[in-house]
């Protein structure tokens, strides 16, 4: 269904260049893939200034803190995350990490918890309503986002339009998100390499401020122009061969 989709559109539109590449790769012309990324509302996604945050969250205000949104799945790399906490928590007192999403993993998450010694540490709170997500960025040291796949991970955006620096896998859209190192670090999907990235983040001091300006730059008005102006192409190319071929 895909393939015959392709084969009678007259555009496509991808979120990501690594996506772009695999509609290419089932045959549809990769000059005639738009590239456009999801942006963001500054009006749900802005800095909280931490301690506020962490107040109104009920969390400790001393510590460092890692957050992580998304299904407790399989693909979404927990499995590999909470081992790598793991490692690095001798090195941070304090130090919590917070899951914020539900799935069937659940059980098997909070065992390899419990398996490591760090069930302190670890924390599922659930699902989290999407307006609430800016606290959670806001009291946290950093975002982690460890997945195997993800087209657009719109978590990693969200997180940086609240001036929260990122870990996340170098697969997929993430390194299309994650343009510099003043905004977070690429690791590979393993256990060492997560905690070496979560290591330097957690020492690292950042500036939160700029992160934020630059993702809160790429707002859903930003983006429902680049797909305007893309539709209005197709029309326009659409409606003049009509007229060459008439």
């Amino acid at each position: 269904m895909i393939r015959w989709t392709l084969s009678n559109a007259a555009g496509v539109i991808s979120v990501s260049n690594s996506l772009g590449k695999a509609i290419a790769d089932l045959g549809f012309p990769e000059d005639r893939v738009r590239i456009i990324g999801n942006g963001i509302d500054p009006a749900r996604f802005s800095p909280v200034d931490p301690f506020q945050a962490r107040t109104r969250l009920n969390l400790p205000q001393t510590g460092p803190i890692v957050v992580s949104v998304g299904a407790l799945i399989p693909r979404k790399g927990f499995h590999f995350l909470i081992p790598a906490l793991a490692q690095i928590a001798p090195r941070f007192p304090g130090l919590r990490l917070y899951v914020l999403g539900e799935g069937e993993y659940r059980a098997k998450l909070e065992a390899l918890a419990r398996k490591l010694g760090i069930q302190d540490r670890v924390f599922l709170p659930g699902n989290i309503p999407n307006e609430e997500l800016r606290f959670w960025y806001s009291a946290s040291t950093v975002s982690c986002l460890v997945s195997s796949r993800e087209g657009w991970p719109n978590v990693l955006q969200e997180s940086l339009a609240c001036g929260t620096p990122v870990v996340a896998t170098n697969l997929w859209g993430a390194p299309e998100v994650i343009v510099s190192p003043d905004l977070g670090l690429l690791v590979e999907q393993n256990v060492e390499a997560i905690a070496s990235a979560l290591d330097v983040a957690l020492s690292k001091s950042w500036d939160r401020a700029a992160i934020a300006r630059h993702a809160g730059e790429r707002t859903w008005e930003v983006v429902a122009k680049e797909l305007n102006d893309y539709l209005s192409t197709i029309i326009s190319n659409w409606h003049g061969g009509l007229t060459a071929a008439s």
